[in-house]
């Protein structure tokens, strides 16, 4: 008897597990009522790993491989999949790998292993066999759209998933975009590598999807961890974005406002700002930040046109003589 068959306190569960077990250590006639048992038992957080190898091993000696595979296919494929809990959808979805892998079906063990990562990203296990059948393709979209859906898991800490995304992404031709979802997937690692953000910009760019370029900064302005340090720099290509190839001048306005207030001085925010004056929906916004800017850099004004501070405010001299004594008054002067 296999683990887990005899031990099982609901009886009609136990005889369901035990006509499984020997239905599989005879012959497997009924590949879809095989899997269905399992399934359910994965459903309650039963994983029965021993029975998962056991259906697949009968399944190649009784040379019902492809009945096997077309019940997986009815499993993937069907509703009932997606009611299960994520950790019982992996476990099914991990086992139907772990099948098609021994069948040496290429494609329908990636596409398991994806969904796998789809249900709870950064999966170990999913993630690590992927990733080693994908790293040797000579189109890295593939392995970037896996590192998307592993960044939701650890969008903070994961430098290392970053630094690969960013030698995956720069050989990228403008021939070969790579989707947008995925690119949009990978700007939650952003605050662990602002360089991956701006190889992002950089590759939006190469494949003229300039509002794509646009939302990507914006998603890493919004990420409270990216650093301070990255913020004024990628305003200003956010600016030059809005104001140039994405056509959307209106939206540099927030941008243009703070990088005034931040440096009144700069020439290349005070031409933008000049060129949203034109822009009739934050014309007077452009003009009260250019005032601004031009008050807070306006050089004082000499000495002699400055106007005479008030009497309270005036220097007192540091000592001032005593005024004069009065003279004693002369006497009168006697007639003789």
């Amino acid at each position: 008897m296999m683990p887990g068959v005899s031990d099982t306190p609901d009886p009609a569960r136990a005889l369901r597990l035990a006509r499984l077990a020997a239905t599989l250590a005879e012959r497997l006639s009924h590949a879809d009522a095989a899997l269905e048992v399992l399934v359910s038992e994965a459903a309650i957080g039963a994983p029965q790993r021993d029975l998962w190898k056991a259906l697949h091993a009968a399944a190649r000696r009784d040379g019902a491989v492809q009945a096997l595979r077309g019940a997986y296919d009815r499993v993937i494929g069907g509703r009932r999949l997606g009611q299960l809990e994520p950790e019982a959808q992996s476990e099914v979805l991990v086992h139907a790998a772990d099948f098609f892998e021994a069948s040496g079906d290429g494609p329908a063990l990636e596409a398991a292993l994806l969904r796998v990562q789809q249900t709870i990203p950064g999966h170990k296990d999913s993630f690590a066999r992927l990733e080693r059948r994908l790293e040797p393709l000579a189109d890295g979209r593939r392995v970037l759209e896996l590192y998307s859906l592993a960044a939701i898991a650890e969008p903070r800490g994961s430098i290392a998933l970053a630094s690969k995304a960013i030698a995956r992404l720069l050989p990228l031709p403008a021939s070969a975009p790579l989707g947008e979802d995925a690119c949009e997937g990978l700007v939650v690692l952003a605050a662990a590598s602002p360089r991956l953000l701006d190889a992002l910009v950089d590759h939006a760019r190469k494949t003229q999807r300039f509002a794509l370029a646009c939302r990507l900064i914006e998603r890493g302005l919004e990420d409270p961890d990216l650093p301070e340090a990255s913020v004024p720099d990628l305003q200003r290509r956010l600016v030059e974005l809005y104001v140039g190839d994405a056509k959307v001048p209106a939206s540099a306005i927030d941008h243009v406002e703070a990088l005034l207030a931040l440096d009144p001085s700069d020439p290349a925010m005070r031409k933008a700002a000049q060129r949203l004056l034109s822009v009739r929906e934050v014309a007077s916004r452009a003009a009260s930040a250019l005032q601004g800017a031009r008050r807070s850099t306006m050089p004082p004004p000499p000495v002699s046109q400055r106007p005479p501070p008030p009497v309270s405010q005036r220097p007192m001299p540091l000592s001032q003589p005593p005024p004069p004594l009065p003279l004693p008054p002369r006497p009168p002067r006697s007639e003789e």
